[in-house]
């Protein structure tokens, strides 16, 4: 089982005998687990900002708050309220 990132938080409950036995394992990465040098972050960033400007990942569904609103956005975030994107403009 692979989970990545824990912008919705960590589990809170996980029976770690399901995994404990066999080849199973249980890994959480990092982005920096794969990035090794600043220009290697550079290239792989370029090559996301261009598969959005080519239209091979979409960028349509944002939740868009001022920052004024970023409280609510933080709650709407911590409460798992929130669906694709959001985006605090100023």
């Amino acid at each position: 089982m692979v989970l990545f990132g824990g912008a919705s938080g960590y589990l809170e409950s996980l029976e770690l005998n399901l995994v404990s036995s066999g080849s199973h394992s249980l890994i959480l990465p990092k982005l920096f687990d794969y990035i090794a040098t600043p220009e290697e972050l550079s290239w792989r960033a370029n090559d996301v900002f261009d598969w959005i400007t080519q239209g091979k990942i979409k960028m349509d569904n944002f939740t868009v708050f001022t920052l004024s609103e970023a409280k609510k956005a933080f709650e709407m975030l911590e409460g798992k309220k929130t669906i694709g994107k959001l985006l605090l403009k100023p």
